[in-house]
């Protein structure tokens, strides 16, 4: 059984080491410690809180990357943090709490025919330009690039996402449409969830973008989706 600790503004629950894998907790100050808030609300508590699974969109509310983009125009499909109500949990951007956004997973779906090593999808030797991955601070055109997800290497062929994420998976119908997923674990990946805060860079919402620079209208289906959790920072 746990144990509580008590002031007026949180309530810290601290779980049994008993619960806990001893692979990776060997002492007491590695314990999870999950923080409330005084509306009951979870903060600062990595693997709970409020679950989260949302499709990167355009500005327009578009989740289909099969779309044109160029080098010079590329169209950036993205999730950032909105801040919530802190007693209907709904969204507010404008009264809202701040909020820290955790993601744990990123999927992207790419659906096509034909699809080659060194194709993207059924597109014949790849992209030009290729498809980055971004963490940002505001849009393409105005805002801050943080950190490059991809090292400057934008995926142009179907094994290139292979290779930055870790985990593809190729299903082959044997006629008709293939299906390559794509899942990003950013545990894995960077050693943590990856934290987008309302209030981040210079005071403006994080978000974690994905840039089409090239004609990907021959793909049959291209999206990508997020799952995690939030909390009020």
């Amino acid at each position: 059984m746990g144990r509580k600790t008590e002031n007026s503004t949180t309530t810290t629950t601290i779980t049994d080491q008993t619960n806990l894998d001893p692979k990776r907790t060997n002492n007491i100050s590695q314990l999870p410690v999950i923080l409330y808030n005084e509306e009951g609300c979870p903060i600062h508590s990595p693997g709970s809180g409020a679950p989260v699974a949302e499709f990167l969109k355009t500005s327009g509310a578009s989740i289909e990357q099969n779309i044109v983009g160029s080098l010079g125009t590329p169209v950036e499909f993205f999730l950032e943090p909105i801040k919530k109500d802190t007693v209907t949990k709904a969204d507010d951007a404008i009264n809202g709490s701040d909020i820290i956004l955790e993601i744990t997973l990123l999927t992207i779906e790419l659906i096509d025919t034909s699809m080659g090593s060194a194709d993207y999808g059924g597109i014949a030797g790849g992209l030009a330009n290729g498809v980055r991955l971004e963490i940002r601070s505001g849009d393409l055109a105005t805002g801050t690039l943080l950190f490059d997800m991809l090292d400057g290497q934008p995926v142009g062929q179907n094994f290139d996402w292979g290779f930055h994420a870790g985990t593809f998976q190729v299903i082959d119908q044997g006629s008709g449409d293939d299906a390559i997923i794509v899942k990003m674990a950013f545990m894995d990946k960077l050693g943590n969830p990856l934290r987008l805060k309302t209030n981040g860079y210079n005071g403006t919402p994080d978000r974690i973008s994905i840039a089409i620079q090239d004609d990907l209208t021959a793909l049959t289906r291209q999206r990508a989706k997020i799952s995690g959790h939030w909390y009020y920072d």
